[in-house]
């Protein structure tokens, strides 16, 4: 099914996203470390998906092919929640509808389902939402890699099949990272204590006993950023209507590391 890019803007700030397919509606988000974007996360699952959902996958202001804020804080929950809710309505404007949520975006997408009572459903995958210790692998996935060996370094922690990165993803990857002012925008949307930005991402017990729609947790057995003991299982004991799967030989993105079991498990909790 072909996916066509489209553009939209929120607050003067250019909104991308990618599109296609007819049925039940599925807003995608991606996470957020170097050079992330929907695409990078969902390529190898949007097509597949368009053939039986109708998707909208939008970039994150500061990340992919959507715009930048002018000014600090970059680091921005607030605006990425008012984006999440904009692409929400475009997706769907009415009706049940359902999200995808990676990362951040797992946070994201379950505080939006928190404020949406037409959101039915809900996965997320690697997702943030729970206290815990930011381990070294998140450190350094928020912190700009100087060099494409530094990103590979990085990189070979957020995957566990390692032949994902081929040197095509890595010259297309450092291509983003050092296009224009990225480097210190990022660096700068990162800047200061980790742990509290992380701190940042943790649903309050209201948010999380206004959360009423079915939640699948999709986690890498493997996922070093996100531990699944120690970020995963507190999550899931805290939404007693979400179902967790934990996913053998898999690091931080079941869609790039798994896309075959992730689109199985994507197919069955929507229909």
């Amino acid at each position: 099914m072909a996916i066509r890019e489209v553009d939209y803007k929120l607050d003067g700030i250019n909104v991308h996203a990618y599109a296609g397919g007819k049925g039940f509606p599925l807003l995608l988000l991606h996470g957020s470390g170097p050079g992330a974007s929907s695409f990078g996360n969902w390529h190898a699952v949007m097509g597949p998906l368009a053939e039986r959902y109708k998707i909208l996958a939008g970039d994150l202001i500061g990340f992919g092919k959507s715009g930048q804020k002018k000014r600090e804080p970059y680091f921005d929950i607030g605006l990425w929640m008012k984006e999440a809710q904009f692409l929400l309505e475009k997706v769907a404007p009415r009706g049940p509808v359902g999200v995808i949520g990676h990362s951040l975006s797992g946070f994201l997408t379950l505080r939006l389902a928190a404020r949406n009572p037409r959101i039915v459903k809900v996965l997320v995958t690697g997702s943030l939402g729970a206290k815990y210790k930011i381990p070294n692998a998140l450190v350094q996935g928020w912190t700009f890699p100087p060099s494409e060996a530094a990103f590979k370094k990085f990189y070979s922690q957020m995957v566990a099949d390692t032949s994902l990165m081929t040197p095509q993803f890595l010259k297309d990857r450092m291509r983003v990272l050092n296009t224009g002012n990225y480097r210190d925008y990022f660096t700068k949307m990162f800047k200061g204590d980790k742990q509290k930005i992380l701190d940042q991402c943790v649903l309050t017990p209201a948010e999380l006993k206004k959360i009423k729609c079915e939640v699948l947790m999709v986690h890498g057995a493997q996922d070093r950023p996100v531990p699944f003991a120690a970020a995963a299982v507190p999550l899931a004991d805290k939404l007693p209507q979400s179902d967790l799967v934990r996913l053998a030989n898999c690091g931080h993105g079941p869609a790039m590391d798994r896309p075959k079991l992730f689109l199985e498990l994507t197919r069955n909790f929507f229909g």
